[in-house]
C-alpha cells in the first residue's frame, strides 16, 4: 500500500498545481479498490485523492471518499470522552 500511497500523493501535488489528473486519479483508485478493496478507504490515500477530486470540484466524488474517514474519526471522538 506504501507506492499507492505515494502515487496518490504525487497525483495530488499535480492537481495542486493546475494539472488535470481525472484519469490518474480513476487510475489509482482502481488499483487500491482492486488491491486493497477492504482498508484503503480508510487510509490516508483515500484523503490524498478526495482533496484532488475537491481541487478538481468534483465535490460529490470528495464527499464519497471522505465518508469512511469521518465515520472512523467520529467512532474515535465517542470513545475519547
Amino acid at each position: 500500500m506504501y507506492h499507492l500511497r505515494l502515487r496518490t500523493w504525487a497525483v495530488y501535488l499535480l492537481t495542486l498545481q493546475g494539472e488535470i489528473t481525472t484519469n490518474s486519479l480513476a487510475s489509482v483508485q482502481d488499483t487500491l479498490q482492486k488491491l486493497y478493496p477492504d482498508s484503503w478507504k480508510t487510509d490516508l490515500s483515500a484523503l490524498y485523492l478526495a482533496s484532488s477530486y475537491r481541487l478538481l470540484k468534483m465535490d460529490d466524488e470528495a464527499n464519497a471518499l471522505l465518508e469512511p474517514s469521518w465515520k472512523q474519526l467520529s467512532k474515535a471522538y465517542d470513545k475519547g470522552w
